[in-house]
């Protein structure tokens, strides 16, 4: 058993790489034909503001969205051609959708997001867009902002027609936090894939590029006179992408520097929380190693680096089950991510070097914000609660069945003590010589010492463990296999941790305030984002109680939905109006089902439609 997992984990990487599913597999000609087009939720941001994104992934000659999954790198690139920003997406039968935060740091100008694979050279890029980043300390100073006022707008009303689609608000206008109901009706088929934003018409301070753009042949004089060269992709340059490993497209692969020694009987693996997975590492060449996260969940997690030996343990007769395969933990392996470098001069274009001027719209806008953070600073009114969020779960943090708080056991002098009185038969050792742990469960007692999760960070440091103060502890708890037909969920519980619970776990929650001694060291190498996952877009949530809310509310985007799906020829899309007057604009994009280019904009008012001129 062991020998054939030895072999399997000496294929190359890209052997090993994920195709089990067969909408993984990407030809060479599938690669090099397709295009990338983003909508984003607004066409400029602030520093410090968070970047959300829709994207399609269509193929460049029918605008078909592509199926299968594809693993794929965005990144911000500053006017030095640094990285400011990089991470990776998932791109799902051609749609993908996130958000990332921009730094407070980030000094007013024009900067570059590029979309490329991974392992490819970045010169192979298949997008890249600039996008103005201003600085609100930059561009407002303090005598601008005495003499500025925040004023309603006046702008007339604009729709974009579509061949594919029409746009139908449920009213000719509305009020200030109004329910508004927007239908989006299909002409001529019956399913897309779609992304829209309910923005304020006047944040767009430029001519508008729109998704039809792309599409459109970069031999025609028309297309030179559109786009500016930073908008056209490689493919649309008729200049051919050079693939080198189309086989990893699909495939979520991170490499990982081995740190220290490894014995020759084990093998490393990683163990994540979150997923509650154990990934096996693979060995690359001496000392350097692959972990695939392929099939695991996106946003930051939580990895545990081990080494395991497997052999096989004889228990008591009498017990139900004689034998069975255990792991023995060899202790922690110590990892680092690599981060190889990448040459964005290749994708620089000469449109970075320049300097966003900031319009009067930019300024209102900058200091609409600057007025929200000074009066929930000074703590006058209370945000206006969102609509409620998908909840994050951390499974490290997960609390065991067999959980007692300390506060039940007064008398515990330390945590030995308190371990020994809550697990009955656990065998403690806490002398000067020998510290340890062994859990028992019905028939045996464990060969090694279990695993301590302490608020969620893993560590087999007893000695550390021993000396937290029992004044620090809300409570203890322990997961192990009872080896009991009767005790089922005791069983399933600790089998969620696989060879990570092997020996048994012992969560330790620590009281609220009190420092983790372990996180610090653990947060350094433990912790990274796998992928973008898509979060909720904030929205207040104006119900009849909130509705009233004394906070003022200047949000200039309505409604943001990256992955909009158009079913049987219809969706439709709700949210409520802020208390800034003015037009603001519905715009729908995104690719039907035969590789149609839908486009729309229709506009909607908010106030009086009387105090509004008509263009």
């Amino acid at each position: 058993m062991k020998k054939v997992l030895f072999l399997v984990f000496l294929f190359p990487v890209w052997t090993i790489s994920a195709q089990t599913n067969d909408q993984s597999e990407f030809s060479m000609a599938q690669a090099q034909n397709q295009e990338i087009y983003i909508q984003f939720d607004k066409p400029f941001y602030l520093s410090g503001e968070t970047v959300w994104y829709s994207l399609f992934n269509m193929t460049a000659d029918a605008h078909r969205l592509i199926f299968g999954r594809r693993f794929m790198e965005l990144a911000l690139i500053d006017r030095n051609k640094q990285i400011v920003k990089k991470e990776r997406i998932k791109v799902e039968d051609g749609r993908s959708a996130g958000q990332f935060e921009l730094p407070g740091f980030l000094t007013t100008g024009n900067y570059m997001i590029v979309v490329s694979y991974p392992f490819e050279d970045v010169e192979n890029f298949i997008y890249r867009k600039v996008i103005s980043v201003f600085n609100p300390n930059e561009i407002i100073s303090s005598e601008t902002e005495e003499q500025r006022q925040v004023s309603a707008q006046s702008a007339g009303s604009s729709t974009v027609d579509s061949d594919y689609v029409t746009v139908v608000a449920n009213k000719r206008s509305y009020g200030a936090r109004e329910r508004a109901s927007i239908a989006i009706n299909l002409k001529g088929f019956t399913n897309a894939d779609l992304s829209v934003v309910v923005r304020e018409r006047r944040m767009s301070t430029e001519k508008q590029r729109d998704i039809r753009s792309i599409m459109l042949d970069p031999g025609n004089p028309e297309v030179n006179a559109t786009l500016s060269e930073v908008e056209r992709t490689n493919y649309r340059e008729n200049k051919p992408l050079n693939w080198s490993l189309v086989s990893s497209h699909g495939s979520l692969l991170y490499e990982l520097l081995q740190l220290d020694s490894l014995d020759g009987s084990s093998i490393p693996y990683a163990y994540v929380a979150e997923d509650q997975v154990s990934l096996t590492i693979f060995e690359v060449k001496p000392g350097l190693f692959v972990l695939d996260g392929t099939e695991l969940t996106g946003d930051r997690k939580t990895f545990f680096f081990n080494n395991f030996s497997f052999s096989k343990r004889t228990f008591n007769s009498m017990t139900f089950r004689t034998t069975r395969d255990m792991a023995d933990n060899e202790g922690m392996m110590n990892f680092s991510w690599i981060v190889r470098p990448r040459d964005y001069n290749k994708v620089f274009n000469a449109e970075l070097l320049r300097t966003p001027q900031a319009s009067d719209y930019v300024l209102d806008y900058a200091q609409k914000k600057e007025i929200l953070g000074e009066i929930y600073k000074g703590q006058a009114y209370e945000p206006v609660p969102e609509k409620e969020s998908r909840l994050e779960t951390n499974r490290m943090n997960y609390q065991p069945i067999q959980y007692q708080k300390t506060a039940d056991y007064s008398d515990m002098a330390s945590v030995p003590e308190f371990l020994k009185e809550i697990v009955t038969g656990m065998k403690v050792w806490n002398t000067p010589k020998k510290k340890d742990v062994k859990l028992n469960f019905s028939g045996g007692r464990y060969e090694s010492a279990p695993l301590f999760l302490v608020d969620g960070v893993p560590t087999l440091d007893l000695e550390k463990v021993f000396a937290i103060p029992m004044t620090d502890i809300e409570g203890v708890g322990v997961m192990k296999d009872p080896q009991n037909g009767t005790q089922r969920d005791q069983a399933q519980e600790v089998a969620r941790y696989g060879y990570f619970g092997s020996n048994g776990v012992i969560v330790i929650r620590l009281k609220e305030g009190v420092t983790n001694p372990f996180q610090e060291e653990f947060n350094d190498l433990l912790s990274t984002k796998l992928y973008i996952q898509t979060g909720n877009y904030p929205q207040p949530d104006y119900n009849t109680r909130n509705r009233k809310s004394p906070s003022p509310d200047f949000r200039p985007v309505l409604y943001w939905e990256p992955l909009v799906k158009a079913r049987r020829g219809r969706a439709q899309i709700d949210f409520y109006t802020s208390d800034d007057v003015g037009v603001y604009e519905v715009i729908v994009e995104g690719i039907g089902e035969n590789g149609e280019v839908i486009h729309a904009r229709q506009s909607i008012v908010l106030g009086n439609p009387a105090l509004f001129s008509k263009n």
